[in-house]
């Protein structure tokens, strides 16, 4: 038999005469001490570029300007946060060196690529926006928006963001190879530290910076403070746990917004109500009247601009406009019914408030419908792409008589084609000749004011015309100096729209904030840049005087009707009212956000030093809550010590009261019984509103076993569902 033995090879040994396998493992023991030393490096590295760069850039007044710190301490402050930023990589970097190899280390450098990307357009969003990344306004924001961003890109936005991903890609590299550098091991052992020589010299590295942060930790509630009001110089704000406003919040689960929910779910049925009616509605012409013979009606003309702010009518800007609005109407507070295009041409063509903008699709156009049925041919003309900005529900070719899209070319082009295509349609020549001598009333839309500010070569302003006190961290005064130009053409592209004999309103769609409000734009906040706009109107039956009081676009639509002699057969229907007449004293008008369920409220009779007041209303998911007084950029004035409540919000109570015949007379009382009554509704949103409302009174839910007993046999699934999830919650809780 054969018999195999393993043949015992002698250990190899080098020159030296030392074991090649200890050397092998003190080698692979030092790179991978190596590795280690250059990840933790790397990881610093970025933090402190992160730090530097939130201390010294110039995009607001320096750190130390803003700070009650001591410079050192807020150095020490913001290093520390950066570092905060990276803690989770270095422990992985430290723990995966010791239990789990060095391969697994390699991990941490995706967590520091990926902590200062964020970082830096978290940065980019406080600049433009006051908003955070990881924030609900900020996500409120971007599903509102999000399917009109494509309107705003283009080469140069885009050759500017490769540009910038570039330089940070470069930096990435740069930092990975001074911590490569720094990380190499020296081949004179006598250069190395002991170990117990480290920790002393770190230990005394620390006691100034312990020192210097010491008063910042110990006057926490200051640094807070500090921490909120700057937050572009504090990184630590990344993570999305301070706010960078004040802006009122809305916070669905207090017992406010309980008690309006259920107020909603009790009246959910106006929506409805005010559909149906405005189908019903009809309209009459006072034969007595002398402009509004039915057989010389005059035409009518509205125009909406974009983004014209009530500051820039001014006699440099608008010259033509300025000198026939002082043979007219001057609307010298008014406001949009939104802070975006498609909430302000809601207004303007409802004459209702924008919280029923959803409803658009189910009414007829409330200025078409009612000025056809007195004779008048309608037409809209302006710009392609209105179902990008989700208004093709009222500005649509089955919805006027005439039509006409200017293509998406620049804005001055299509500007100059809708007017002169407008100017044929009043003067009934080319496509619009008719042997019929209706009376006309056109919309038309200009779009050169938006970004990116569009003008001819006219050069009106000069960089001396932007106002001496603007200061603005992300716009330019070169940028304000083009938007000035871009109202200038605006000016002049519509004049020929205007004679003696015809009826014309002029209005911006929305305001647009330079940075006044620390935004950019429109549609970010209900500051006053973003929500006044100019308007004014002119021609027969206008009568020559200023109105001082707020206004809305939901009066225009009245005022025109009483201008032409015209009656509604429904006189409580529009929200708006004739501007033809005094402003009710205690009027409250209304503007409503696009990115948030946020209703601005401004009242010419309120008491309190304030812009108005904010608070939070929405029919589609049954909102209703108080909010806070706000200043002219958004922001709270008085700091909240706790929920709103309704008791201090009597301004949003009484537009409640005005504009809903007193249905919310109620509100602030208990919930439970008008819980019962909802829970029945026959409407399933309602009962499916109402479950998840009971779902929050904790222990009060016993109180409603009979009624979810009874939504178990409701034709929708989902109420089933949903109401069975909640007894089987009670039965659970009442066996423990």
């Amino acid at each position: 038999m054969l018999r195999f033995t393993r043949k015992h090879n002698p250990p190899a040994v080098n020159k030296e005469g030392t074991d090649a396998s200890v050397v092998l493992s003190s080698n692979s023991k030092e790179d991978l001490e190596v590795s280690r030393n250059r990840l933790i490096l790397f990881l610093l590295a970025n933090a402190l570029t992160i730090a530097c760069f939130a201390l010294f850039h110039r995009f607001t007044p320096d750190v130390d300007l803003q700070s009650d710190l001591s410079f050192s301490g807020v150095v020490c402050l913001v290093t520390l946060e950066t570092i905060l930023l990276m803690l989770p990589a270095l422990i992985f970097v430290v723990v995966s060196s010791a239990f789990l190899g060095g391969a697994w280390m390699r991990l941490a450098i995706p967590w520091s690529v990926l902590v200062s990307a964020i970082y830096f357009i978290d940065f980019a969003l406080l600049v433009f926006l006051r908003e955070h990344l990881f924030s609900s306004s900020f996500a409120g924001l971007l599903v509102a928006v999000g399917p009109f961003l494509h309107q705003y890109i283009t080469w140069e936005l885009l050759g500017l963001a490769i540009a910038l991903v570039v330089v940070w890609l470069i930096m990435q590299s740069v930092l990975w190879w001074i911590a490569k550098v720094m990380s190499r091991r020296s081949k004179q052992e006598g250069n190395q530290l002991s170990r117990p020589k480290a920790i002393v010299l770190l230990f005394v590295a620390c006691l100034p910076i312990v020192g210097a942060v010491l008063p910042a930790l110990l006057n926490w509630e200051r640094t807070q403070s500090e921490i909120l009001t700057v937050a572009d110089r504090h990184p630590v704000t990344v993570l999305g746990v301070w706010s960078a406003t004040t802006t009122p919040q809305l916070s669905a689960e207090s017992e406010a917004a309980l008690q309006g929910s259920v107020a909603m779910l009790s009246n959910a049925s106006i929506p409805r109500s005010i559909v149906q009616r405005y189908q019903r509605l009809r309209i009459s012409i006072d034969e007595t009247n002398e402009v509004g013979n039915s057989k010389s009606l005059p035409d009518i003309v509205i125009v909406v601009s974009e983004c014209f702010r009530a500051d820039v009518m001014t006699q440099k800007s608008t010259p033509r406009l300025f000198e026939r609005s002082r043979r007219g109407l001057r609307m010298t507070k008014h406001v949009s019914s939104g802070n975006s295009s498609n909430l302000g041409f809601f207004g303007v063509m409802f004459g209702l408030d924008a919280h029923l903008f959803s409803y658009a699709d189910q009414m007829p156009v409330g200025i078409l419908q009612v000025l056809e049925q007195v004779g008048y041919e309608t037409g809209f003309f302006g710009r392609a792409g209105f179902d990008t900005f989700s208004m093709e529900t009222f500005c649509s070719s089955d919805r006027f008589g005439h039509c006409h899209f200017s293509p998406i070319t620049q804005s001055v082009t299509s500007d100059k084609l809708a007017v002169e295509e407008a100017v044929e349609f009043f003067d009934r020549t080319g496509d619009y000749e008719t042997d019929v001598n209706k009376p006309r009333i056109a919309v038309v839309y200009v779009y050169s004011p938006h970004e990116w500010y569009h003008e001819e070569q006219d050069d009106v302003h000069s960089l001396d015309d932007v106002p001496r006190d603007f200061r603005s961290s992300s716009r330019s005064k070169e940028d304000f100096r083009r938007f000035l130009n871009s109202i200038h053409f605006m000016d002049r592209v519509i004049d020929p729209l205007f004679n003696e004999r015809r009826i014309a309103f002029v209005t911006g769609d929305h305001g647009e904030s330079f940075g006044e409000d620390g935004r950019i734009m429109h549609g970010s906040a209900l500051s006053e840049v973003q929500t006044r706009v100019a308007c004014v109107g002119f021609g027969p039956g206008i009568p020559d005087r200023s109105v001082d009081s707020w206004t809305s676009h939901v009066d225009l639509l009245p005022t025109v009707l009483q201008a032409i002699g015209a009656k509604a057969s429904d006189k409580t229907l529009f929200q708006g009212t004739s501007l033809l007449e005094p402003v009710p004293s205690e009027r409250i008008i209304t503007c409503r956000s696009i990115s948030s369920r946020s209703q601005l409220l401004l009242s010419n009779s309120q008491l309190k030093d304030a812009f108005g007041y904010v608070g939070f209303f929405d029919w589609g998911q049954f909102t209703l809550a108080p909010g806070a007084w706000v200043d002219s950029i958004g922001d709270a004035v008085e700091s909240s010590s706790g929920e709103a409540s309704w008791d201090d919000s009597v301004v949003m109570r009484d537009w409640l009261n005005q504009t809903m015949d007193s249905k919310f007379a109620n509100l602030g009382s208990d919930p439970e019984e008008g819980l019962r009554q909802t829970i029945l509704s026959d409407d399933p949103k309602v009962v499916l509103e109402s479950i998840r409302l009971i779902n929050l009174l904790g222990e009060k839910r016993s109180m409603f076993q009979a009624e979810l007993q009874q939504c178990l046999a409701f034709p929708d699934e989902r109420v089933r569902d949903a109401a069975f999830k909640v007894l089987h919650t009670l039965a659970r809780s009442s066996r423990t």
